[in-house]
């Protein structure tokens, strides 16, 4: 079997002219003769995947976008192909003790906190605060402060000791601390120091 392409050029008239010739032609032939397939060329500018005279254009498909917060791992996928987030929490800074303090002239702190027998980490916060305040005069302590203070007594220490002293900043707290000029300096409020110093008294009672 033979087969012949034509490709042909030309607006839509002068191609439906020479496509009715052409078909006038075939119908002319004998069983056996040759058969002729016409291919119309694909208009200017549209390259091979062209769309059909007149058809219109697909609509541009918008991507999906996904907002992954920073700090989070990326999605993983699942056997269904579906994505799945999992939020990965950074551990807090490690925070030094503060180094150099004398814990035993004059009321030791030992001595201090078996006056005051401060039971939970907002009393004992408020405790290590007042020793350092009236034993060592220190208005402004910092987390290494309450670190150092902890491990004498062999405290366990909060997970997050800064985040701690946000809270006992709070209103429903007590507002037990205001905050230093810099970052991380805690001072006694005024509820702080009247809680001070009701501490060690109930337990007397």
């Amino acid at each position: 079997m033979t087969v012949v392409m034509f490709q042909l050029e030309g607006n839509d008239e002068t191609l439906r002219d020479a496509i009715k010739a052409l078909g006038h032609g075939m119908e002319k032939l004998s069983p056996g003769s040759p058969v002729y397939k016409l291919i119309q060329a694909p208009p200017q500018g549209r390259g091979n995947g062209a769309l059909p005279v007149g058809a219109d254009d697909e609509e541009p498909i918008d991507a999906e976008v996904l907002d992954v917060e920073e700090g989070d791992a990326s999605g993983v996928s699942s056997q269904n192909g579906s994505s799945e987030r999992t939020r990965t929490r950074k551990p807090p800074k490690a925070i030094p003790a503060v180094k150099g303090v004398d814990w035993d002239s004059g009321t030791s702190w030992k001595d201090y906190t078996a006056q005051k027998k401060p039971e939970g980490n907002p009393s004992r916060f408020v405790a290590a605060a007042g020793w350092f305040k009236n034993v060592r005069n220190v208005d402004v302590i910092t987390p290494g402060h309450i670190i150092a203070a902890f491990d004498v007594m062999d405290w366990p220490k909060p997970e997050n000791i800064p985040n701690t002293f946000a809270q006992l900043k709070q209103k429903r707290s007590g507002e037990l601390f205001h905050k230093g000029e810099k970052t991380n300096e805690w001072v006694l409020s005024q509820r702080g120091v009247n809680a001070l110093d009701r501490l060690g008294k109930e337990k007397a009672k």
